[in-house]
C-alpha cells in the first residue's frame, strides 16, 4: 500500500541507527541517483527469447492481483499453480545465465533492487544493481513519472551464474534519491539479516524455472514503530519474475534431511532396497 512520503520524512533520525546497526553489507553496489550507469542495460520483453511465456505469467499475475482483496496485494499464486518458494533456497542447479523481469510496483518509496551471489560459504562472490529504479507509469498502480519509461516486462539480464550459487536480492527503500533518504536494505535470502529482523519477500515458482518475488519496504510487523508508519505487510511495493532457465532451481536440504539421505544410502549398500521420495521445496 502507498503511503504518503511526507509522514516518513520524520522518523528518518530515528531509522538511521537502526539501519546502521543491522543491514548488511553492500560495498560493492552502488546505490542511489548515480549509480545508472552501473544498472545493467533495460530490455523491453519484444527483445527476449522467452518473451511468450513471460507475456502469458504476466497475464495471469496482473488477472490475480486486480483479484485480491487489497489492490495490488501480493496474492497467494498457488492459484494460479505457483509452489510457495522458501527464498533462502534460491541455489543454482546448473550453470546458467540469469534475467529479471519487472511487473508490478505498489510504494511510494523510491526504490532500487540489486542482487548478490553467495557462494558455499555465505560470501558474496558477486553483486550489483538489477533495477536502478522500480518506479513505472505501466504498473497496475501508476506512478506519474518513470525516469526510465520502465514498463511491464522490462528485464535485466543478470550475468552468468555458477552451479551451487545462492542468489539474494535486495531491495533499497527510497535510495534512488541518495542513500541518505534510504529506510533500509532488505534481503530476500535472510530474514536475520534484515533491519526489524523479518521477512520482506515472498516467493512462488513456476514450471520449474520462473520465480516470482513480492517484496514489502515498510519496516516492522505492522504495529507502530516509530521507525516508519505501521507496515501493511502487504508485499506489493515490488513484484519482478526471476527467470534461472530450465531446472534453475535447487532446494539445499536441512542437516536432519542431509542425515537421513546419507542413513538410506548406507542402508542400500547392503542389499536393501532403497525408496526415495521427491521433495518439493515450500
Amino acid at each position: 500500500m502507498k503511503t504518503k512520503l511526507t509522514t516518513l520524512l520524520a522518523a528518518a533520525a530515528a531509522l538511521t541507527g537502526v539501519i546502521s546497526a543491522t543491514a548488511p553489507a553492500s560495498a560493492q553496489i552502488n546505490w542511489g541517483p548515480n549509480s545508472f550507469d552501473s544498472a545493467p542495460t533495460k530490455n523491453t520483453l519484444s527483445q527476449s527469447s522467452d518473451a511468450f511465456n513471460i507475456q502469458n505469467l504476466l497475464n495471469d499475475l496482473n488477472t490475480q492481483l486486480k483479484k485480491t482483496q487489497e489492490k495490488n496485494a501480493f496474492p497467494d499464486l498457488s492459484l494460479l499453480g505457483g509452489k510457495s518458494f522458501d527464498l533462502s533456497k534460491l541455489t543454482v542447479k546448473n550453470n546458467t545465465d540469469i534475467r529479471a523481469y519487472f511487473v508490478n510496483e505498489g510504494a511510494d518509496y523510491n526504490n532500487q533492487l540489486g542482487y548478490q551471489a553467495l557462494d558455499a560459504n555465505g560470501n558474496v562472490a558477486k553483486e550489483g544493481l538489477a533495477f536502478w529504479e522500480l518506479n513505472s507509469t505501466d504498473s497496475i498502480r501508476e506512478n506519474d513519472i518513470s525516469y526510465t519509461n520502465l514498463k511491464q516486462g522490462d528485464w535485466v539480464s543478470l550475468g552468468s551464474f555458477t552451479k551451487g550459487t545462492t542468489l539474494n536480492f535486495q531491495l533499497n527503500a527510497n535510495s534512488l534519491y541518495g542513500t541518505e533518504n534510504s529506510y533500509g536494505i532488505y534481503n530476500s535470502v535472510s530474514s536475520a539479516a534484515n533491519p526489524d529482523g523479518l521477512q520482506h519477500a515472498k516467493g512462488y515458482m513456476f514450471d520449474s524455472r520462473y520465480l516470482v518475488v513480492g517484496f514489502e519496504d515498510l519496516y516492522g510487523d505492522g504495529s507502530w514503530t516509530g521507525v516508519t508508519p505501521a507496515s501493511d505487510r502487504d508485499f506489493n511495493d515490488t513484484v519482478f519474475i526471476v527467470d534461472l532457465g530450465e531446472g534453475g532451481f535447487a532446494s539445499v536440504p536441512e542437516p536432519s534431511a542431509t542425515l537421513a539421505l546419507a542413513g538410506m544410502s548406507l542402508v542400500g549398500m547392503f542389499g536393501v532396497r532403497r525408496r526415495r521420495n521427491s521433495q518439493i521445496n515450500g
